[in-house]
């Protein structure tokens, strides 16, 4: 039994057509898997940056209960509005409220330098830890 010139030239030419899908094939499982060891690089990278941002946040949260407790300003104050429960949490127990933030924010947007210029920081010295007017009225 004898093949056709005909067959012969069909099973050659499917026979390149698969070997052209495979190779079709092979080249984007190639880039797929680059790509999947490119996003478990960038993976990597962003837990880094969560941690170092974690640290950061950890530090000016621990510096701040610092400023407070040096100052004998406590969160758990009386005089205090009551804390919102959009709070900022510093570390597992101390919470930071909004309306403690703002108080901050307002006192150092008043702070100044000692010419009368608006301080470049907007956080020396002592404003930061000032009671707003409110709360020194509630407590006279």
């Amino acid at each position: 039994m004898s093949v056709s010139p005909r067959v012969a030239a069909q099973d050659m030419k499917e026979s390149q057509e698969v070997k052209e899908a495979l190779r079709a094939q092979m080249e984007v499982q190639r880039r797929l898997h680059e790509q999947v060891e490119v996003q478990k690089r960038v993976q990597i990278r962003m837990e880094a940056l969560e941690k170092y941002i974690d640290s950061i946040l950890e530090s000016a949260c621990k510096m701040v209960t610092e400023q407070f407790a040096s100052s004998g300003f406590s969160i758990s104050n009386p005089d205090l509005p009551e804390i919102s429960p959009g709070g900022v949490m510093c570390g597992s127990t101390d919470t930071l409220g909004s309306s403690v933030l703002n108080q901050l924010s307002v006192s150092s947007i008043d702070s100044h330098s000692p010419g009368g210029k608006p301080s470049p920081s907007g956080m020396e010295g002592p404003t930061l830890l000032q009671k707003s007017p409110e709360l020194k009225r509630r407590s006279s």
